[in-house]
């Protein structure tokens, strides 16, 4: 998604904005657990 928006802000001539996602559905696979724990606890740290 994001790469749409910096795409549509080019063209447009514009600063990107922030991008926010809120979702309410979450897949967490065997080979990217290790991936969303580390995300997890950079997020505990911010």
């Amino acid at each position: 998604m994001i790469r749409i928006q910096k795409s549509i802000a080019d063209k447009l001539g514009v600063e990107m904005g922030h991008y926010l996602d809120f979702s309410n559905s979450l897949h967490i696979y065997g080979s990217t657990i290790a991936e969303v724990k580390d995300m997890l606890n950079r997020m505990k740290v911010r």
